[in-house]
């Protein structure tokens, strides 16, 4: 199996983690997606465009989660305490730091 990409800060980096691998989106991809999502009438969209949507919203989320995978990876190569870093930016406790600095150390 091919190893994915994601764009992050100009570079490629290859990610996976243990439960799923991240696959990495072309930004155009990013912006087509998000005007899908928001171009639902959810007053009256069907089944089918409803279903559709919500892949497109996990694909988001996948590939948001793996750009801030790489931005904590670079992150904990230039901080002594990049778990603080993370809670102070996402305004989260340590403890959601800490768990953001694992999951960037097991998918290097």
């Amino acid at each position: 199996m091919p190893t994915p990409e994601v764009a992050c800060g100009g570079t490629k980096t290859t990610l996976s983690h243990p439960l799923f691998m991240v696959v990495g989106l072309e930004l155009a991809t990013v912006h087509s997606l998000v005007d899908r999502v928001d171009g639902i009438d959810l007053t009256v969209a069907d089944r089918e465009v409803l279903t559709a949507g919500i892949g497109d919203v996990r694909r988001l989320i996948g590939w948001a989660r793996s750009v801030e995978i790489g931005l904590v990876q670079a992150l904990a190569g230039l901080s002594s305490f990049p778990e603080k870093d993370f809670a102070d930016a996402t305004r989260t406790g340590l403890a959601d730091g800490t768990k953001a600095l694992e999951r960037a150390e097991t998918t290097t």
